[in-house]
């Protein structure tokens, strides 16, 4: 009988182990997951910023400034469905701005304010274009890692589902 009770004792310790060892993981996971996310937000938010700051100069030569900043707040922690969203409408309101013309500004501070934001803005949009590869890789580690048993079993207790993947489909002249 004593016997019995040490195998059972020691069944549940050895169960124990196992689930903070896969609570440890996939909290692990996660958490780079978040980091990467955080970043995403990070980018997305920047390149908002400059289309505001962009929006104020060529509002002062009539240029219509909803079609350059969005006026929505944005949000961090966002999931990535809607990140994708967001940079999209970024970049169709980038566009707008690159197509502005900006000769008829006349204050030259106006003009090379402007390019500035261009080029900043470029090189947020392919930065965080990089980034997705860091991003979608910490996605399919996540993803992984709860599709596995034992994590598996963890991540149900503990509601953890799938992730998505950050696709952003860029301009041809991009490719």
């Amino acid at each position: 009988m004593v016997y019995l009770i040490g195998i059972v004792f020691s069944l549940f310790i050895v169960l124990g182990i196992i689930y903070v060892v896969c609570v440890s993981k996939i909290d692990k996971v996660e958490n780079k997951y978040r980091n990467e996310a955080s970043t995403m937000d990070t980018f997305l938010w920047d390149i908002q910023h400059r289309l505001k700051k962009a929006s104020e100069i060529v509002e002062k030569y009539g240029v219509d400034p909803e079609t350059i900043r969005d006026a929505e707040t944005l949000g961090l922690g966002m999931p990535t469905s809607l990140q994708m969203l967001k940079l999209t409408k970024y970049m169709e309101k980038y566009e707008n701005l690159k197509h502005i013309d900006r000769s008829t500004f006349s204050d030259a501070a106006d003009r090379e304010g402007v390019e500035k934001l261009i080029m900043e803005i470029e090189q947020l949009r392919r930065e965080l274009i990089a980034e997705t590869v860091a991003h979608n890789k910490s996605v399919n580690a996540y993803n992984s890692v709860i599709s596995r048993f034992p994590y598996s079993f963890v991540a149900h207790r503990k509601r953890k589902s799938t992730k998505s993947t950050f696709y952003y489909a860029a301009p041809a002249d991009d490719q």
